[in-house]
This record gives structure tokens, sequence and C-alpha cells, in this order.
């Protein structure tokens, strides 16, 4: 969800995530919302985010006091130390996500009956449906983006400054 940059989306994992049982209509929940909205707010509209970012979201979420299992918190760990060492290795900002899917559809091709999907069929209706108002979302992120630069004053774009 947060690779599609679905606010809603990634909001409900997180709470799904989470350890207690948190209402998207609680103050928890509305601080999540909110740090979810913040962070994909500020990164940029060009950048693709990762699993890495989708962690650093986790990881400011469990700064504000939600809590996770221990088991997703070592697989942060473990995603940000591969994510360094393949930085360093290779020297390319691809990130983990490319290379692990790509070893994930090595291992699929090689033997079909031995990967099973971890997602049940609601997680993939919600998957379809984010994806489908991925270009939207993106769209109107650049358009804002846009705006921003043509209205801020000082900018060469903006008109105060015309």
């Amino acid at each position: 969800m947060v690779s599609l940059r679905d606010p809603m989306g990634a909001s409900n994992q997180i709470v799904a995530l989470s350890q207690r049982r948190i209402r998207m209509t609680s103050p928890r929940g509305s601080m999540i919302r909110q740090s979810v909205a913040d962070f994909l707010g500020q990164m940029p509209p060009s950048r693709l985010p990762s699993a890495a970012d989708a962690m650093r979201l986790l990881e400011r979420v469990a700064m504000k006091g939600i809590e996770f299992p221990a088991s997703l918190i070592m697989l942060s760990k473990v995603m940000f130390t591969l994510e360094g060492i393949l930085a360093d290795i290779v020297g390319d900002n691809r990130g983990i996500g490319f290379t692990v899917a790509r070893r994930v559809a090595r291992r699929w091709l090689a033997n079909r009956s031995a990967f099973r999907s971890p997602l049940k069929t609601r997680d993939w209706l919600t998957l379809q449906c984010s994806a489908l108002l991925f270009t939207s979302r993106l769209w109107i992120q650049w358009e804002q983006a846009m705006l921003d630069r043509y209205l801020t004053p000082g900018s060469p774009a903006s008109p105060a400054t015309n």
C-alpha cells in the first residue's frame, strides 16, 4: 500500500499489524492516518517507494507508541541491513525490493508448486482496488507539486516574480 501511495490502505494495514486492537476512529487511529499521510506527502511523486520506505513508516509510527510484533521489528532491521549491503555491492539506488522480487520470480518460475501466496483473497481484492486508483493518486500529487511550485512566492514560476 505504501508503494501504491494509498494512505487509507497503508493505515489499515498498519492497524492490522499492530499488537493491540486499534479503531480507525480512535485517537491512535487518527494519529496513524496522519503519520501515513505526512509520510507519503513528503515523498517526491517522481520516486517509487520501496520496502525500506514502508519499514521507515512503521518505525515512525512505532516511535509514536504503536506496538508491533518483535518479528516485524527484526524484519525491519534485516531489510535495512540488506539494503545497505546491496547499496555497497551494486552501488545503485534500486533498493532491496527489486532484488527480492527478482529472486521470488526466479524461484516461482523454477518450482511453481512450492510457491504459495501469503495473501488471502480479500488482500488481493484490496490490492487490486488500490492499484486501480494508483494513477489518479499519483496524478493528484504531481498537480499539487506543480501548484506548490507555481504559487510559492519567490519561485521562478510564481506569478509574483513575473
